[in-house]
């Protein structure tokens, strides 16, 4: 009897100890925010028009997109319309779907060349100027590659460049003054840790171009002293990585966090370029095979989740499938994917969060409406709401 006692107890220790692990596992998954890409590509823009013609957006490529292949969810038909991303009034729908469905925060692509800015209108004419625009947090992605024409270009030609993103200390020190005068003071910057968060879309680029990892790490520490003369918190450098070796250098220059813009199809050993397709099931796969390969003990890491990836309102629609020539936006479709199969991959995705380094955690979302891309959580014709429902079921909490 005493034995059976001394086991009982020992049973009644080891279960508690279980349950006390599930709540605190389930404790910490509660406090992970929800990142959503925000691209701002939606409204008339100078260079846009410039480039492309007088009242060019992307809503023109969506519109006529065909399918290629039996069940390809194209032309893509936004339920809302055609939102523009530079008016307030539409902001403000996004806004409201974004509060209602547990979208913590917009992370906004951001575009600087040398103090040439593209689509800023987004963020300041729309987003800032949104009535309900603190019902949800911003921050800025500064997106430093190459603008380039990308959009239907001829299949066998290599798309021509149109700005290049070129990196200095001295135009660092502008791209700082210009969010400390129409950003960083805004109530509802997205911070991290105290502190104000500010990603960098091509880590290597910036950091090869300041003159390597010491000097980056210089930079960053003179970049805290005009933070400091500002008045405001200091910068957490978050940075985006898709490749191991990028974990290195990052570390290395002093970023303080790490997470990815999307996950390439080439992440999954089932994908073929010649087909070009490959099922949401194995993307997302590949995703956790990215957030292990990319996260770091010693650095604070918000894994992404994408509910797609499809360029084909991109390619000419003269291109099918196989393809012939195998660079962007020529490249792989996901196929198969559903708000069911993207609930799962959330659920996965908020668990490798709460285990991560650092407060607070997150999960970075490609994307609220990158159309073009196949990234968006904004409603469809053909699924609805479903893609907010599954955000909103995850991060109930």
């Amino acid at each position: 009897m005493y034995l059976k006692n001394i086991s009982l107890t020992f049973v009644l220790i080891a279960f508690s100890a279980c349950v006390f692990a599930s709540a605190t596992e389930r404790s910490n998954s509660d406090k992970v925010e929800a990142v959503a890409i925000y691209y701002p590509h939606w409204h008339t823009y100078p260079h846009g028009e410039s480039w492309k013609g007088i009242g060019w957006t992307e809503y023109l490529f969506m519109r006529d997109t065909k399918p290629r292949f039996a069940g390809h969810k194209q032309p893509i038909v936004p339920l809302l319309g055609e939102l523009d991303s530079s008016k307030p009034e539409d902001v403000e729908k996004e806004i409201e779907l974004a509060a209602a469905n547990n979208v913590n925060v917009f992370l906004y692509d951001w575009y600087w060349y040398c103090g040439v800015k593209n689509m800023q209108e987004g963020l300041e004419q729309g987003f800032l100027k949104a009535k309900n625009k603190d019902k949800i947090k911003f921050a800025v992605m500064w997106a430093n590659h190459d603008r380039r024409d990308a959009f239907r270009t001829d299949a066998e030609q290599t798309y021509k460049p149109w700005l290049y993103s070129r990196h200095s200390e001295a135009d660092t020190m502008k791209v700082i003054d210009y969010c400390i005068e129409n950003y960083f003071r805004q109530k509802n910057y997205w911070t991290v840790g105290g502190k104000i968060y500010f990603n960098i879309y091509q880590p290597a680029h910036f950091i090869k171009e300041i003159g390597g990892a010491q000097k980056t790490r210089e930079l960053f520490k003179k970049i805290g002293e005009k933070m400091k003369t500002a008045g405001l918190p200091q910068i957490h450098w978050g940075c985006m990585v898709q490749f191991k070796e990028d974990v290195a250098a990052a570390k290395a220059a002093g970023f303080d966090s790490m997470t990815s813009y999307s996950v390439y199809l080439t992440n999954s050993p089932k994908y073929k370029s010649d087909t070009a397709v490959l099922d949401y099931s194995d993307y997302a796969d590949a995703h956790k095979n990215l957030w292990r390969d990319v996260s770091d003990p010693e650095m604070q890491y918000f894994p992404v989740a994408a509910t797609g990836f499809d360029t084909t309102p991109r390619w000419r629609n003269d291109v099918n499938i196989p393809l012939k020539k195998k660079a962007y936006p020529y490249t792989g479709i996901v196929a198969n994917g559903t708000a069911e199969k993207f609930t799962d991959l959330l659920e996965d995705a908020k668990l490798f969060a709460a285990a991560s380094k650092g407060e607070p955690k997150a999960v970075v979302i490609y994307a609220w409406n990158e159309w073009t891309e196949g990234g968006f959580l904004l409603p469809t014709q053909s699924d609805g709401y479903s893609y907010l429902e599954a955000v909103k079921k995850v991060f109930s909490k």
